[in-house]
């Protein structure tokens, strides 16, 4: 099992993430398939794919990978939350995470990212973000419902 440890600095106040208890359900909501190493691929989703689903953003790719806003790894320059979490959803400065898979040794990692490709549950990582960020309502120009993967042939 993979745990993970976060510590603050004395002075760390939680910056806004717009949409973030939006971002919170869907992660903890079972309907999405975790995966690592890409945003969505072959109906896998890292963390940051789930947040890119729910906002709506553009999806590309082919029959065996698909990503959002033309990027398939990270988030987009073009994304509302990109200066919020940067494309591999960064700590903001002030928080320390260490990640502990199975009997290995603690590994400190500083993004969403590497929680999500260090085998973090979906729930695990909503309840970090829900530690590291406070809610504030959402700048995003669309959003839908999660709907199951469709592989893309464009």
């Amino acid at each position: 099992m993979t745990t993970y440890r976060i510590e603050f600095s004395n002075a760390y106040v939680k910056p806004l993430l717009p949409g973030r208890d939006l971002w919170l359900a869907a992660l903890r909501s079972g309907t999405y398939k975790q995966g690592t190493d890409a945003l969505l691929l072959n109906g896998c989703y890292c963390c940051l794919g789930v947040l890119c689903d729910i906002q709506g953003r553009p999806r590309h790719g082919g029959p065996l990978q698909i990503g959002f806003d033309n990027d398939f790894d990270v988030i987009n320059t073009d994304n509302p939350l990109y200066d919020h979490l940067t494309s591999t959803g960064d700590f903001p400065e002030g928080v320390s995470v260490s990640v502990r898979i199975e009997d290995n040794e603690e590994e400190t990692v500083t993004n969403l990212a590497a929680c999500n490709d260090s085998n973090l549950t979906f729930p695990q990582i909503a309840d970090l973000i829900e530690a590291v960020w406070a809610d504030a309502p959402h700048n995003w120009s669309t959003m839908r419902n999660p709907i199951p993967c469709q592989s893309s042939t464009t």
